[in-house]
């Protein structure tokens, strides 16, 4: 009788013997398939994740130019000396010193007298100071291009002004 490579007569009937196990089984389909919806559970946390942690940070910029606003009303309020705008710099003069407040790199920091070095506002890339009739007026805009404008004036003291 003649025999084929690989098969042999069993029962009267030819059976492939071939020792070629490249091919999935249904347990390594169904491995697989798991696998695959485990990774494709975590991509939307994952994005969610990343949206929030953008949104937090806008939050965070905006909380900190409010704080550093309204340090600097109480400070331009309480001034004795009123203030003043020169090469970039908010200088107000307060209790015989004279603190002032200028872009330091990516920072706003504050001086006084000239010496120190406390960090008021950070992601800066351009802050300008403008006094309008008594007022003043700050525009800061962020590392994101994002402008925050604020208006400080000073408590009314007299009819005179």
């Amino acid at each position: 009788m003649y025999f084929m490579k690989g098969t042999a007569k069993l029962l009267g009937k030819y059976v492939n013997q071939s020792t070629n196990e490249k091919g999935f089984t249904m347990l390594d389909a169904l491995y697989g398939f798991t696998v695959f919806l485990l990774i494709m559970s975590l991509i939307p946390l994952t994005m969610n994740h990343i949206i929030q942690s953008s949104e937090t940070n806008k939050i965070i910029a905006k909380m900190e130019w409010n704080i550093f606003i309204q340090q600097l009303k109480k400070e331009v309020r309480l001034s004795e000396g009123g203030i003043e705008v020169a090469n970039g710099k908010l200088i107000v003069r307060k209790n015989q010193q004279q603190i002032s407040y200028e872009k330091y790199g990516s920072n706003i920091r504050r001086r006084v007298n000239g010496t120190g070095h406390e960090i008021v506002m950070q992601n800066v890339r351009d802050v300008t100071y403008e006094e309008q009739r008594k007022s003043l007026v700050i525009r800061m805009i962020d590392t994101k291009d994002e402008t925050h404008t604020s208006l400080i004036t000073p408590f009314i003291t007299g009819a005179s002004q």
